[in-house]
């Protein structure tokens, strides 16, 4: 069978893996195989006459279809079958006429299978299968007319039609090899969507997505050039805003447009282009290799985070991506350092979407973490197709709820590991914290969770002490556990965007300024609630960045994290022009010397966003839970990291876990004089 599909020169299968290790070289070839695969054949007239002769064809189509049957799906014979559509040949302009065939996966002819947005559940066309009537998106139509050859048939998987969506149980056993189904395609074609980026001048009609995909190869081979100047990655200087000024106007929009598409904010596509052998992005006319995607997609996770926030968009998917790809082709596949777990791999999912929330956590059982028994198993990492023979974590079944699956979920990952690092995953909003779902049960479809304060890499914190997470089981919905109290929560203030609105104090004290509004509100409390206590403000500073500085203990530079903190504040007085008093200007003036503003900018957003900023009967100051409130309380569990802000139900000794807290005073075991109690999570 013939495999070209007009993307450009075939390459061998898994030959661009070597990019991964290594993605300053052979760049030059990379570019000139691009370059000779980047086709733009777009015209007004062209299009008009195209859309003029489908709009005939649509029209023909709907009539021959109206005089068919409808589709029925047959049950597949086994459960390692999958179903293949052939796709007829015929021009683009023609109506979609295809097979649904099923076969065993590892029998299976060679396949491409398509990564692409559903879309509106609303807007279904009709093409013709097996002389019968079958009724798809809009989206996957297009793309099967994009994809089709003139002259030939060709082999395809699209998960909308070869999976019958209609039967609970084949959906649940083929999510289950779905990450085979991908990793065993020939190549991954990335369907972005008909080309709709509009440009300003219509004399630039043929620019676009050709901006968009010419920039990232651009910034590919300037990635090369500082590759070969510095040495190494690591080396390699982070974009600044004097870098984005260089760039093209039109091509950054054209590029905004592009990683803005609904393909780069779906649950889905990490595992299907994660586990690529090859692939390619087609987005109308327009393609791209992965191979040539590789460089700026790396550059975008440890380089660019400015560039991501110029350009309004989140580096998440490429993050997750390129984990899929160095924890399942990767030369280093086997060394964990700094790779992502299968928590975290949900954990960063949480800003993808999905129309199911289950899928949450099912789009994410193909990564290989999802197979460890143990955070020491490797096995899982060695050869990726053993791992279909290995229990996951939690199998799909699509009959349970998305309370049922969290709860099995949640219960795996306590019983495989022997610390309580899931908890430092709860992350609640003002409808689930008021909600029947267990509190310590991880709600993997709530946007929007700040960074886990107890789970930083240099394992900085240790408010149990040396203490070990026992007495520990789950009875029904509810975990218990033992725990010590440490203090009741008196004052809690939101920490976001919108939190300088909630003032304490004279309207004279406003400044417009939200770290200068927190501040006020702090010493105002400290001053009339507990006297003659002076507003500290060090300990300010260390808790707004959990106690961090650029991702290190501030304890070992505590004097530049104090200046850093200083040079912000300074710095944002003097744009919002706060009326300090003289005394505090002067500190802050002594204290500013030698300060990086940006650098603690960067480390309160990370720590404190989206928070509450609290504090507790006996003057504990910390960062919480948003929806922390006064009558909360603040406990350290037994084998925990970090303390806890608990809400006390009506039973006795029953709570609801609300979050994580970096509490100044007690992270280093200083409350586990405390007496240790059993306590029930529910």
């Amino acid at each position: 069978m013939n495999d070209s599909d007009g993307f450009g020169e075939k390459m061998e299968r898994w030959q661009w893996m070597s990019m991964i290790g290594s993605i300053g070289q052979d760049f030059t070839r990379r570019t000139r195989i691009a370059a000779a695969c980047f086709k733009m054949r777009r015209g007004r007239k062209r299009e008009r006459r195209r859309q003029k002769k489908e709009h005939c064809n649509v029209r023909i189509l709907c009539a021959q279809c109206s005089k068919l049957l409808l589709y029925q799906y047959q049950p597949l014979p086994r459960v390692d079958c999958i179903r293949l559509l052939l796709l007829s040949a015929g021009e683009y302009s023609s109506p979609v006429s295809c097979r649904l065939l099923s076969v065993p996966l590892d029998e299976a002819p060679p396949y491409q299978a398509i990564s692409y947005v559903w879309g509106d559940p609303s807007d279904t066309v009709e093409i013709e299968c097996g002389n019968r009537r079958l009724n798809v998106r809009r989206n996957l139509r297009d793309a099967l007319r994009r994809l089709r050859w003139p002259t030939e048939s060709r082999w395809l998987w699209a998960d909308a039609v070869c999976i019958d969506q209609e039967n609970v149980e084949e959906r649940s056993q083929q999510v289950q090899i779905m990450g085979m189904i991908y990793w065993m395609a020939t190549r991954v074609v990335v369907w972005l969507g008909e080309d709709n980026i509009k440009v300003e001048e219509e004399k630039d009609v043929d620019r676009g997505t050709g901006d968009a995909f010419s920039m990232i190869l651009e910034i590919g081979q300037t990635v090369e050039k500082e590759m070969e100047f510095y040495g190494s990655w690591d080396e390699l200087p982070h974009v600044t805003f004097e870098d984005i000024a260089q760039y093209d106007a039109k091509k950054m929009a054209s590029l905004a447009t592009l990683l803005s598409l609904p393909w780069f904010q779906r649950t889905w596509v990490i595992q299907e282009i994660g586990l690529a052998g090859s692939a390619w992005f087609v987005y109308g006319n327009s393609e791209l290799s992965l191979v040539d995607y590789i460089p700026f997609m790396k550059w975008l996770t440890t380089k660019a985070q400015l560039f991501c926030d110029h350009l309004g968009i989140s580096a998440i998917p490429h993050v997750l991506v390129g984990d899929y790809l160095q924890s399942t082709r990767g030369e280093d596949r086997m060394d964990r350092t700094g790779r992502l777990s299968f928590i975290d791999v949900l954990s960063f999912g949480r800003e993808l979407q999905c129309s199911d929330s289950r899928d949450h956590i099912y789009a994410f059982l193909g990564h290989p973490s999802a197979f460890q028994t143990s955070p020491d198993d490797l096995s899982p990492f060695k050869e990726y197709p053993a791992n279909f023979n290995r229990v996951p974590i939690i199998y799909p079944d699509y009959s349970k709820t998305v309370e049922e699956v969290c709860l099995e979920l949640a219960t795996n990952l306590l019983e495989q590991s022997p610390n309580i690092d899931l908890l430092s995953y709860v992350f609640h909003d003002e409808n689930s914290v008021e909600s029947n779902f267990p509190s310590w049960v991880p709600r993997w479809d709530i946007p929007n969770s700040p960074a886990a304060i107890g789970l930083s890499e240099i394992f900085y914190y240790s408010a149990s002490g040396d203490s070990q997470a026992t007495n520990l089981s789950v009875v029904g919905n509810s975990l218990h556990i033992r725990a010590i109290f440490v203090d009741n929560i008196e004052w809690a203030v939101s920490v976001d965007n919108g939190f300088s609105s909630t003032l304490i104090g004279s309207k004279d004290e406003i400044t417009g300024n939200p770290l200068e509004d927190l501040w006020y509100q702090y010493s105002y409390h400290m001053i009339t609630r507990h006297p003659p206590s002076i507003p500290d403000l060090r300990a300010f500073s260390y808790t707004l960045t959990a106690g961090l500085i650029d991702g290190t203990p501030a304890k070992e530079e505590p004097h530049q994290h104090y200046s850093n903190f200083c040079a912000y504040r300074l710095q944002k007085s003097a744009v919002s022009g706060p009326k300090l008093g003289e005394s505090l200007l002067e500190t802050l003036r002594s204290g500013a010397v030698g300060g990086n503003p940006s650098q603690f900018t960067v480390d309160f957003q990370l720590r404190s966003l989206p928070r509450s900023f609290l504090c507790t009967d006996r003057g504990f100051i910390g960062i919480g839970p948003k929806v922390a409130r006064k009558g909360d309380q603040c406990w350290v569990l037994s084998g925990a990291k970090v303390p806890f802000i608990l809400r006390p139900r009506a039973s006795n000794s029953h709570y609801k876990i609300l979050g994580e807290a970096y509490i100044h005073g007690i992270m280093r075991g200083e409350a586990m004089i405390g007496e240790e109690k059993d306590i029930v999570l529910c």
